[in-house]
């Protein structure tokens, strides 16, 4: 039987009372088709003053239809809602836990409260709210940033009675962050344009982690007159698309590069030209990563680029790629398409990365279940940039990899925390998505603390910072307004802090591993440390070095 969310308990809607797929848009604040055929879509709106969710589900079935919040995507777990409306039109909700693969169970404690339904033309509809947090131990919380799994199934004919269900016919599961989104996103006028700054059939090596980095000219006419970047929309190459594991564009800024050699080429990041490096810590205008979406700016907010008065002739484009098996043959054509205008906005956007620096000295433990790292944008970087007005931050990306399971952008004024940026508890690898944040005022000499937990309970060896999936990375892509000349402000460990923790606890014999230790080998590093004999004092005592030792800070201008 299919699985379904507590936290949407259930169900199906269609053209209810009549209503088409675009009535409902026009109620509800959000949508989302859950499935590729276009056979279940779900509504949703948030009530602020009463904490409900207010969701209305179209489902192309006049049977029964699920959904449900799963722990893994699967149904074990899963908070789920089982609804159908029968021959004589009454309507069952049922609010059900799924402690196994089988009908999930009867919850004692009916939490979502049906608020309408009907079937008609093939659709069944369902119209229900339920409290973010409802205090049963068989729901699940639904909390602001959290990325949450959502599972779905529905069978063309109702159950036989309220306890026995046909197994499903159909079924799904799909990552959302339900509060990330644009609550009314901008339609395109017709005289916007796009731009493609993608790779031309370049050839992924059979390594098991590479970065490629290409350099492309921008056209003329943006060189000469500025522009205006509203939508930044990822494209992937379908035979390519596994392995792309996430991918930033840059605008080099002040550096003519008309003519360079590296124009229109593809090659390894590590090997690209002395003159071409200073783009790598230019303005980054596209991130993606897996799962990721499209980004569209707020109505009157774009990206401003090029024009006569700046050096705007080049963007450098940077590709991830995994490929674990490593493969040949491997051709990918990915990248970014920009869509401009020549319309000014009325504020001009930026975007500011803050966080942990990749270096080695981000080390985790092995077997670690909530392992903490600490990225810091401090407040001598931001008194010095930022004007008195301040500006104003609307969206956010966070990034890490594979070990990463929460990450938390902190606030602080003045030595006092205020409510947090962005936050996700639940964080996926596999679903990194830009989210919009309520417009967050941030002043010169305000601070940023970007907190990011790992479990490497499943891993017997030691993870460094760095680029590689196995490694990891502590990163925030802020999007604000007015646009400011630092596109970085971050922090890195000291050597001597990370040195001193290891003549602390590595065997005296291993410390020749780490004498040089800003350009210690991470391989010869991570067999030392695999085979640490760890303790809670050692374990505590490293994650305290990333925490509360001295800092190298990172504010770098344009």
């Amino acid at each position: 039987m299919l699985s379904l969310v507590c936290f949407f308990s259930a169900l199906f809607i269609a053209q209810a009372n009549g209503q088409t797929h675009d009535e409902l848009s026009r109620q509800y604040t959000y949508s989302v088709q859950l499935d590729s055929e276009g056979r279940y879509t779900m509504f949703y709106s948030y009530v602020k003053q009463l904490s409900i969710l207010r969701i209305a589900v179209l489902v192309q079935t006049t049977g029964w239809g699920g959904l449900g919040i799963s722990p893994t995507g699967q149904m074990p777990g899963s908070d789920v809602a089982i609804g159908w409306l029968d021959s004589s039109g009454k309507t069952f909700l049922q609010d059900r836990y799924a402690f196994a693969r089988t009908t999930p169970r009867f919850d004692a404690s009916q939490d979502w409260k049906l608020k309408g339904s009907s079937e008609e033309g093939g659709f069944t509809t369902l119209r229900f709210e339920r409290a973010l947090e409802t205090c049963d131990e068989e729901d699940i919380a639904i909390n602001f940033g959290d990325t949450i799994n959502l599972i779905y199934s529905y069978h063309s004919e109702d159950p036989m009675d309220n306890e026995f269900f046909l197994q499903h016919q159909f079924q799904g599961s799909k990552i959302i962050n339900l509060f990330g989104r644009l609550e009314n996103p901008r339609n395109l006028s017709r005289d916007v344009q796009f731009l493609d700054i993608i790779n031309l059939n370049a050839s992924v090596p059979a390594t098991d982690t590479t970065y490629l980095c290409t350099l492309r000219e921008i056209p003329k006419v943006i060189q000469n007159r500025t522009h205006y970047i509203v939508k930044v929309a990822i494209q992937i190459s379908p035979e390519s698309a596994r392995h792309v594991h996430h991918a930033i564009l840059y605008l080099c800024e002040g550096i003519d590069l008309t003519g360079h050699p590296s124009v229109n080429t593809t090659i390894n990041c590590d090997g690209i030209a002395q003159e071409v490096l200073p783009c790598q810590i230019s303005l980054p205008i596209g991130v993606w990563g897996i799962g990721g979406n499209d980004f569209v700016y707020p109505e009157e907010v774009a990206l401003p680029i090029g024009g006569s008065d700046k050096i705007h002739t080049h963007m450098l484009l940077e590709m991830h790629y995994d490929n674990p098996q490593e493969l040949s043959g491997i051709v990918d054509s990915s990248g970014f398409r920009l869509y401009y205008t020549d319309q000014a906005p009325e504020n001009y956007a930026g975007v500011l990365l803050a966080g942990r620096s990749v270096s080695r000295f981000l080390v985790i433990p092995p077997k670690a279940e909530q392992y903490v790292v600490f990225g810091y944008c401090y407040s001598n970087c931001t008194a010095n940039h930022i004007p008195e007005e301040g500006i104003t931050i609307f969206a956010n990306f966070l990034h890490s990899h594979l070990a990463g399971v929460g990450l938390i952008l902190r606030h602080v004024r003045n030595g006092v925390e205020l409510n947090p940026i962005d936050v996700n508890h639940n964080y996926d690898s596999d679903f990194q998505q830009t989210s919009y944040v309520p417009n967050v005022k941030f002043l010169p000499g305000d601070e940023l603390i970007l907190e990011c937990t790992y479990n490497t309970k499943d891993r017997n060896f030691t993870t460094f910072g760095g680029e590689g999936t196995y490694d990891e990375m502590c990163l925030s892509f802020l999007y604000y307004y007015p646009a400011i000349p630092i596109p970085y402000c971050l922090s890195a460990t000291h050597s001597s802090a990370f040195q001193d923790w290891v003549e602390a606890y590595v065997p005296s014999d291993h410390h020749n591993v780490f004498e040089v230790a800003a350009a210690f080998n991470t391989t010869d590093a991570r067999l030392v440390l695999d085979y640490l004999n760890w303790s809670n004092e050692s374990y505590r005592m490293l994650e305290d070095v990333g925490r509360n030792a001295d800092k190298l800070h990172i504010c770098i201008s344009t």
